[in-house]
């Protein structure tokens, strides 16, 4: 029997995956319970939590980063959002080879650009297989649906376009449109992985991957947990932490930074 089964090895209905599918992720996951602030630079750098940033150049975090920045777009850091806009980190060895790979497709570089963060009560909805967490589990039905809702009374907001490029608008409004048809098609089946629920594995980044920050960010999730494809070895499953809330992450000087005065 797997996941998707009755007891009897029946492929379960779609109305019964609704429960089955928010059992069968990891769920809830609170990332970074020392506080990074009490730690030495030598146990902050040896702390087992951890995660690293790999960057195609020398990159400095902050935590008001704009990822609607012209700046941010503009470079090859912004050419893939597959799971929304957020500040995305990994283990060593596979922030490096994101490092290597983009760095040498850019600027030839062979030097990985690496940036270490610790979370501190980073509150993460894992949606890794609690029986297997190096594979995705299906999305919970639940969850989807309070996507699929936000995102269409979203597109119904006349203030939306807003502060896009009036050439732009159009294109943007149809995208929408077409992406909303395909969330109707597969509302009602198995939606296998986060990439199907976002139509990110045909298009990297669309628009809406702002609306999706934003949306996880509504729920209370300061990010998500997810595996995706190895930018060194497309076979291979990376667990990747993305996460929407920078206030819950930073670097030693990040989170050692004297606090400005206020009047």
């Amino acid at each position: 029997m797997n996941d998707l089964e009755d007891s009897n090895g029946n492929s379960l209905l779609v109305k019964d995956r609704e429960t089955v599918g928010a059992k069968l992720i990891v769920g809830e996951r609170i990332l970074g319970l020392v506080d990074p602030q009490t730690l030495t630079r030598k146990e902050f750098e040896s702390s087992p939590e951890l995660l690293f940033h790999g960057s195609s150049r020398p990159f400095t975090f902050s935590r008001d980063f704009d990822y609607h920045s012209k700046e941010y777009l503009s470079i090859d850091e912004g050419s893939s959002a597959t799971s929304g806009f957020g500040f995305y980190a990994t283990d060593k060895e596979n922030a490096s080879d994101y490092s290597t790979v983009r760095a040498g497709l850019s600027t030839g570089e062979k030097q990985p650009h690496i940036t270490s963060i610790l979370p501190y009560h980073a509150r993460c909805l894992d949606l890794r297989l609690k029986s297997n967490p190096t594979e995705n589990a299906p999305i919970p039905k639940d969850f989807a649906d309070k996507w699929i809702s936000y995102f269409k009374d979203f597109t119904e907001n006349p203030d939306r376009y807003a502060n896009v490029d009036s050439h732009m608008a159009p294109h943007l409004k149809d995208a929408d449109a077409d992406y909303l048809k395909r969330l109707k098609e597969i509302s009602e089946g198995e939606i296998t992985d986060l990439k199907k629920l976002l139509h990110t594995h045909e298009y990297p980044s669309p628009y809406w991957m702002y609306t999706f920050a934003n949306f996880v960010l509504k729920e209370g999730y300061d990010g998500l947990v997810i595996n995706e494809g190895s930018e060194k070895s497309k076979n291979k499953s990376v667990t990747t932490f993305v996460f929407y809330n920078l206030d819950k992450i930073g670097t030693y000087e990040t989170w050692h930074k004297e606090p400005e005065a206020t009047n």
